[in-house]
């Protein structure tokens, strides 16, 4: 075999990779023996293929889909589809067209199975496809599911998380195996049902009545609920926590006025994590109403409070930043 037509099995070898297990079986149950035959010799060959080849390989692929093969006899082809056409076909008005599905982003739907169904699945599957999954989930989300990684595996999959760039059909076709391979069961966490209104509820509360009402859930209810109800918790002075790169994000998105009014009379923390996220101007100006503005009332630096903590909760939830882990 030529060296040209060896690299064209390698390259469907490679289609099949990332078609998935199912498809791929499918796929090649409509080949004649002698080509399985040779695909089955390019094992050795697809460990040493670079990310960049098969990204090349994936839009060669896409193009060929989209251009399709042609009408090989259109005139057949024609005559074939009226002769199968019943003569009582429906007529146009009784025709009943269907209403369309609500779109949903499939990796919403992904990101709420199990992290350690995720973790399981993407461990038999090569480091670019668990790099292309990752990618695609919340950071915090994909930070659980690579905790369960071995090492090595967990590295390669981050280092190539570095160089992946999958075509949009890619994330696509990805995304659809995962549904339909996994299915939809629910993780844990959506299964815990109103855990996120106790939450928010306790998120409401002080301190010290927000903890005592914690520690009440904990002999009231089953561990794994406890645990989504004390992951959903983050109060104003849980900002000192946060990474500066969170912290830069939360001040961008909450504003010059709401934040002054919460900083009044806040811990030297909060205020320094806060303070030091904000360019020199804003943090003269806030620093200037804090020292001579008008002191506004309890309620509204409560109200205040609650409301950056829950922008940061909204916001950990997008993926946007990453909540520190409450013991």
């Amino acid at each position: 075999m030529s060296g040209a037509a060896n690299q064209g099995v390698v390259d469907v070898a490679a289609v099949l990779l990332t078609v998935g297990r199912e498809r791929a079986a499918r796929l090649l149950a409509h080949f004649e023996a002698e080509e399985v035959t040779m695909l089955s010799r390019q094992t050795d060959n697809l460990a040493s293929l670079t990310q960049n080849h098969l990204n090349s390989v994936a839009q060669s692929f896409e193009q060929a889909f989209a251009n399709g093969t042609g009408l090989l006899n259109p005139a057949r082809s024609f005559t074939d589809i009226l002769n199968e056409t019943r003569a009582d076909v429906l007529s146009p008005e009784e025709e009943v067209v269907p209403a369309l599905p609500e779109p949903q982003n499939p990796w919403e739907k992904i990101a709420l199975l199990d992290d350690q169904q995720i973790a399981d699945y993407l461990s038999q599957e090569l480091p670019v496809t668990s790099a292309c999954v990752l990618s695609k989930l919340p950071p915090a989300k994909s930070a659980k599911v690579l905790k369960l990684f071995d090492p090595d595996l967990r590295g390669a999959a981050v280092r190539m998380m570095l160089d992946v760039k999958a075509s949009q059909r890619m994330e696509d076709m990805l995304a659809e195996r995962l549904t339909s391979e996994l299915g939809d069961a629910p993780s844990p966490e959506a299964e815990t049902g109103n855990w996120k209104a106790v939450a928010s509820i306790i998120n409401c509360f002080d301190e010290e009545d927000g903890n005592a009402l914690t520690e009440q859930l904990k002999s009231a209810t089953d561990e794994q609920t406890y645990d989504a109800v004390v992951g959903a918790i983050f109060r104003f002075d849980d900002i000192a926590s946060l990474e500066a790169d969170a912290c830069t994000k939360l001040c961008g998105t909450v504003g010059n006025d709401l934040l002054t009014k919460a900083l009044r009379d806040a811990d030297d923390a909060i205020s320094n994590a806060l303070l030091s996220t904000l360019s020199p101007r804003a943090r003269r100006m806030v620093e200037s109403e804090l020292e001579t503005g008008a002191v506004p009332k309890e309620e509204e630096i409560a109200d205040a409070r609650r409301a950056i903590a829950q922008t940061a909760l909204d916001m950990a939830a997008e993926g946007e930043i990453t909540l520190p882990e409450r013991s």
